[in-house]
């Protein structure tokens, strides 16, 4: 696993229409990561649609571009790419149950401290128990590209990779601004090349305490 440092900018610009349902969207953003692998800058610009169907079942769609610069260190070489970035999900609300479905496409850092080409779809239903504890269900699907411009970086660890991700929480609000969370991970990564080859299966288990603080402007 490789350590990185990453700072990250963007701004929303939002326009609601006439007829209340709908919301267009203007995101810029920009991002640098920092590790002893490489330096990336990456810059894009997004627009969004947001569409009210009902006051408990909305949809919100991003599409845009991105222009990514990386530096590797143990080479020095240095390369530009570019591509689409989406981000597409529907979200049903309810009194005690609450429910998403979407699919986004972006590049990510990987564990090995590389960066790759990364189409997500992924799903969270969330469901309260009483009125201070509840659990969630999150579920990922990951199709990974080769690394960008692998033919400079001489890494072997070439073909496209498949990753799923399943993580079932229990939650319980302590107070209004401070929650309390379990979590277990189970996930799965293996090559399309070798689809008998198994890359590496992981399980996680951990609690984290959220905290939160009151708006004071």
């Amino acid at each position: 696993h490789v350590d990185y440092d990453r700072n990250t900018v963007s701004m929303l610009f939002n326009y609601k229409l006439k007829n209340e349902l709908d919301t267009i969207i203007l995101m810029p953003s920009a991002y640098s990561k920092k590790s002893d692998i490489n330096n990336l800058d990456n810059y894009s610009i997004s627009v969004g649609w947001m569409r009210n169907f009902s006051e408990s079942l909305f949809m919100r769609t991003f599409i845009g571009y991105r222009s990514t610069n990386i530096y590797y260190k143990d080479t020095g070489m240095e390369f530009d790419d570019s591509g689409i970035i989406i981000d597409c999900s529907i979200i049903k609300n309810r009194e005690t149950l609450s429910y998403s479905l979407g699919y986004k496409r972006d590049i990510i850092t990987n564990a090995n401290g590389t960066d790759k080409d990364v189409d997500r779809v992924f799903f969270n239903i969330r469901k309260l128990l009483t009125e201070r504890a509840g659990v969630n269900l999150n579920g990922s699907y990951y199709h990974t590209r080769e690394e960008l411009n692998i033919e400079n970086t001489g890494n072997a660890n070439m073909g496209d990779s498949h990753y799923f991700e399943i993580k079932p929480s229990w939650f319980y609000k302590i107070t209004e601004l401070h929650f309390l969370n379990i979590t277990y991970a189970y996930s799965h990564d293996y090559n399309t090349d070798n689809k008998d080859s198994q890359i590496s299966k992981r399980q996680r288990i951990w609690l984290a305490i959220n905290l939160q603080f009151p708006n004071v402007l």
